[in-house]
């Protein structure tokens, strides 16, 4: 795995919460879950003040923050996002960090 991709899994771990336990008893911290990580390509679909709409090729849409770009996104545009999404636990279910623009 190259140094931009650790970097970036390594950004999205430092913003992802403590695990907790789903159930009655004590709480959980860092508990046992489990990740899968992924590369995606997601498409601009909406711009709001506080965050850009992205549509993933074929599946569901998200939300990232626009302090996140280098420059603004523009509707139509294309990314390449790094995912992170949960195969066991009940911790954050998935997260995305910016790669690069697609078709530059």
């Amino acid at each position: 795995m190259s140094s931009k991709y650790v970097g970036a899994l390594l950004l999205v771990l430092a913003g992802l919460p403590a695990c907790q336990s789903p159930g009655p008893g004590p709480v959980m911290v860092g508990g046992p879950c489990r990740y899968e990580d992924t590369t995606v390509t997601a498409t601009v679909t909406r711009i709001f003040d506080d965050g850009i709409e992205f549509s993933e090729d074929g599946a569901a849409t998200f939300e990232v923050r626009p302090q996140d770009f280098a420059e603004p996104p523009e509707p139509g545009q294309r990314y390449e996002f790094a995912k992170r999404y949960i195969v066991e636990g009940a911790c954050t279910p998935y997260s995305y960090h910016v790669i690069r623009r697609v078709g530059d």
